[in-house]
């Protein structure tokens, strides 16, 4: 399995250098449409595979922060079900040691 991940990786590698190096010709990147005639935000001459690659990135860092935000109903739900946990264990641990009794089958329940 390491060695399926690597050959992929190496794969993924050599497709990402193939295209930063077929799109190096420089363009001209805008913020705001020429035609509102607000020039907010101008680059002139960036490299193509530059605009390509901090697009890519925009977008895995916005769908990490999404999957993040959906994930945080059951990251809570999982703490939940720990603090009850501990304190069921915490309850448990109470009442045999009232019952005082080594040989009882609460004491035989795995922790």
């Amino acid at each position: 399995m390491r060695t399926l991940k690597l050959v992929l990786l190496i794969l993924i590698l050599l497709a990402l250098v193939l295209v930063m190096t077929a799109n190096m010709a420089p363009v001209d990147l805008h913020l705001t449409p020429a035609a509102l005639g607000l020039n907010l935000f101008s680059l002139p001459d960036v490299p193509l595979a530059v605009v390509i690659m901090a697009s890519v990135l925009v977008g895995v860092v916005i769908g990490f922060l999404m999957e993040y935000v959906r994930e945080g109903k059951h990251r809570s739900r999982l703490n939940s079900i720990r603090t009850e946990m501990a304190e069921l264990r915490e309850q448990n641990d109470r009442l045999v040691s009232k019952l005082g009794s080594a040989a009882d089958d609460m004491t035989l329940l795995p922790r």
